[in-house]
């Protein structure tokens, strides 16, 4: 039968020397001489050491300013003046006076001769004196009253009148008030209706609506008369139907279009002579808000005034743009 071997036991690392027991009293006065003797030749060498950083003072140097730096030139340098000045000095730099003291040349002209070439065929010069015309004589006397019909007098050459001047403008004349047109997206959109009466936003047809201040068309409106008219004057008309929509648009106005989004929507309704709405339809939509807006306008607007009594139909068809900042041309 084999028996497992002995295990030994781990070894532990001791790196301090031993302790010897009892210390005695000559091991203390040896350790003692020993530390008193290596502090004595430590203080030795530092006493006895050589001064190895002795200081030696330096001269001090002072600037003269109150005497002149003499320079010297060497003496392998080339004078670049050979000749001492004769002219007279001057304080100031003045480049006149040595141009003055070069002697002028005068500049070399080369005479052109030009190359011989075939005999001109001018005029004689006897010719020329001979038809010499005397040049006309001026009166001196008073300058002649303005002819009729002309706006400025006769010039001083006798009987030579003198051409009228350029009207002047009357500055008191008023200028024509100029219309604006309706703006050109809304008449660009209502083409399609053909060429039927239009009232929109204009200086004469456009609505004045209570408590809505005028505005560079921010929000339009045109309204467009898609029947015939039978030879009825639908203008009155036509404006009080706008003039209510857009009273009723303007409050519905949605935030987008306050916050500048732009869009224009074109309406198709009909009404009938009792002012009913029977019909309505996008002709134009852009598929956002803007459109509920433009059918909210016409919605909260029914009923409308009847039709004018001298009108024989039984409706009429209109087409309507709304415009949201649109910019106008």
């Amino acid at each position: 039968m084999q028996t497992a071997p002995p295990t030994s036991e781990p070894v532990e690392l001791n790196l301090l020397r031993e302790w010897r027991e009892p210390v005695t009293t000559k091991r203390f006065a040896r350790d003692l001489v020993g530390s008193l003797l290596v502090h004595a030749a430590i203080l030795a060498f530092l006493l006895l050491v050589p001064n190895v950083t002795d200081y030696h003072p330096s001269p001090e140097i002072l600037a003269e300013f109150r005497h002149p730096t003499i320079l010297v030139l060497p003496p392998l340098a080339e004078l670049t003046q050979k000749a001492s000045n004769q002219g007279k000095v001057l304080k100031q730099l003045d480049l006149r006076s040595a141009v003055q003291a070069q002697p002028a040349q005068a500049p070399h002209v080369r005479q052109f001769t030009p190359p011989p070439g075939p005999p001109s065929r001018g005029p004689d010069p006897a010719a020329l004196q001979t038809s010499i015309v005397d040049a006309p004589q001026i009166q001196t006397g008073p300058i002649a009253p303005p002819i009729s019909g002309f706006g400025t007098a006769t010039s001083g050459l006798s009987g030579t009148p003198a051409f009228p001047g350029p009207a002047r403008p009357n500055p008191a004349a008023p200028k024509a008030p100029t219309t604006p047109k309706i703006p050109d997206p809304i008449r660009d959109a209502l083409r399609g209706g053909g060429g039927g009466l239009m009232v929109g936003d204009t200086a004469d047809d456009s609505p004045r609506v209570a408590g809505v201040a005028p505005s560079e068309c921010n929000e339009c409106s045109a309204l467009q008369l898609l029947s015939d008219p039978r030879n009825v004057d639908f203008k009155p008309y036509l404006l009080q139907v706008l003039a209510k929509v857009k009273r009723n648009w303007l409050t519905v106005i949605p935030a987008s279009a306050r916050s500048g989004r732009r869009g224009i929507v074109v309406l198709k309704f009909a009404i009938n002579k009792q002012g009913a709405v029977p019909n309505l339809e996008f002709a134009s939509p852009t598929g956002t808000d803007l459109d509920r807006a433009a059918v909210a306008g016409i919605s909260a607007s029914v009923p409308f005034p009847p039709l004018p009594p001298e009108y024989g139909g039984d409706q009429i068809r209109l087409q309507m743009a709304f415009s949201y900042n649109l910019p106008t041309r």
